[in-house]
């Protein structure tokens, strides 16, 4: 049913949620399995406020690889190749961007991420990429 299928991570429970449900996916049909990370450039920080925007950028690249290499590791475990890809941008654009480029038939996503205010909501990333996907979505809460 599926061929190629795209998870988004951001290291949320509810993200890593949705790799498992995908990696299950990926497993039953045969399926090309990628996963994603977005680091979306933050607004400039306060003079003063103890850590500068390179060591800001530093520590958010070491938290993108260490997502993606974690999941490499849990696709080996469970007998599939994960490809791994971080990317920089909006994290709604980027991730459509790379749906269309890729030719994903499915993209996968956890309901709610770091930012969700409402737990009991699905969160604006998820209903922005819901209502644009080119594709089938699954949003796993």
């Amino acid at each position: 049913m599926y061929r190629k299928m795209l998870v988004g991570l951001d290291g949320s429970d509810s993200s890593w949620r949705a790799f498992a449900a995908a990696l299950e996916l990926a497993r039953e049909f045969g399926a090309e399995l990628h996963a994603v990370t977005v680091e979306e450039a933050s607004p400039r920080r306060a003079e003063g406020d103890g850590e500068s925007e390179a060591e800001a950028s530093v520590a958010e690249m070491a938290l993108s690889g260490s997502l993606l290499m974690e999941a490499r590791q849990r696709g080996m475990a469970a007998g599939v190749d994960v490809f791994v890809t971080s990317a920089d941008g909006h994290e709604v654009r980027t991730i459509l961007g790379l749906v269309k480029r890729g030719r994903f038939d499915l993209l996968v996503i956890g309901r709610t991420g770091h930012s969700n205010v409402f737990p009991d909501q699905a969160g604006s990333t998820a209903t922005m990429l819901m209502l644009r996907a080119p594709c089938a979505f699954l949003a796993v809460p």
